[in-house]
């Protein structure tokens, strides 16, 4: 249970840290 609740909470936490960057291109855009 430990394995599966780490790999679902990295997912969301990389799609952040690729959504941060990319929301401030739009925003300087």
């Amino acid at each position: 249970m430990n394995d599966r609740k780490n790999g679902e909470s990295e997912r969301p936490a990389r799609m952040r840290l690729t959504s941060a960057p990319y929301f401030a291109l739009l925003s300087l855009a």
